[in-house]
């Protein structure tokens, strides 16, 4: 029961913080060639890694829509369906293989 509140907690604070410095780089944007930075994604990239694969795509999943909802598009339904899988998907992947065993 204490470690799924901890994943919990570890996935809200990833996704607020992913959501926060997403606010932050709206305001002072990076661009090269006509492509933004996004340097918020260090962070779910970090929670995986350290926390592994749960707490790093669902981290990642609900502070992509927070962050598309609020300051980004404003499409709902484009972020569910595009933004939120391919981050959930993305950082689980990462968060995953940081945990496997680089043997055989």
């Amino acid at each position: 029961m204490r470690r799924s509140a901890l994943h919990v907690a570890t996935a809200s604070l990833n996704a607020a913080l992913y959501a926060a410095l997403g606010a932050l780089w709206t305001l002072f944007p990076i661009t090269l060639f006509g492509v933004r930075f996004w340097p918020q994604v260090f962070v779910p990239g970090a929670f995986a890694v350290v926390l592994g694969p749960w707490v790093g795509g669902i981290g990642a999943a609900v502070g992509i829509f927070v962050a598309d909802v609020v300051y980004g598009h404003h499409d709902a339904l484009l972020s569910l369906f595009v933004g939120v899988p391919s981050n959930f998907v993305a950082f689980a992947l990462m968060g995953y293989l940081t945990r496997k065993s680089l043997t055989g």
